[in-house]
């Protein structure tokens, strides 16, 4: 469900951008108590995003979001 969640998050994000998440990688650990969470930060090298159908590369990704 924690990956659901996230992605969720950052596709409606990118959704706002009018772009489209096709893939994204996510890593997860265990905290001391045992608690799953997020280890890897959520980056465009992480993840293949789309503009109408066009592949955004990971840097001109990055312009998208300070449009």
């Amino acid at each position: 469900m924690i990956t659901v969640n996230i992605c969720n998050i950052v596709k409606e994000l990118l959704t706002e951008k009018s772009l489209d998440l096709y893939d994204i990688k996510l890593e997860f650990g265990k905290d001391v108590q045992g608690n799953i969470m997020l280890i890897d930060e959520i980056s465009g090298s992480n993840m293949r995003v789309y503009k109408n159908g066009v592949y955004i590369e990971p840097l001109q990704l990055e312009q998208e979001f300070l449009q």
